[in-house]
């Protein structure tokens, strides 16, 4: 059975992540919303989805790390995230 590696296929359009709005602030908490849901309350350390986790917390701002990368979203601000998926490869066998 032959198998041919036809051509790597890769993702122009990203990927959605999360999108993620600042809404409210409070000591070592902060109120956000995810994806257009409810606001959830988080506090410092605690992870918000599965790659991103809530560092900290001033009275301005929330700072998030994910995949060890830290952003500030400033209250009343969001992050739109966004990634590229690897590439794929299909590969064809013959009969």
């Amino acid at each position: 059975m032959k198998r041919y590696l036809l051509f790597p296929l890769i993702a122009t359009a990203p990927l959605y992540a999360a999108d993620i709005s600042v809404v409210g602030v409070f000591p070592g908490k902060a109120v956000l919303v995810i994806d257009d849901g409810p606001p959830k309350t988080y506090a410092a350390g605690q992870k918000i989805t599965s790659d991103i986790t809530l560092i900290s917390v001033d009275g301005n701002s929330a700072v998030i790390m994910e995949n060890g990368k830290r952003q500030t979203i400033p209250l009343g601000d969001n992050s739109r995230r966004t990634s590229n998926s690897d590439a794929a490869s299909v590969i064809l066998s013959s009969d």
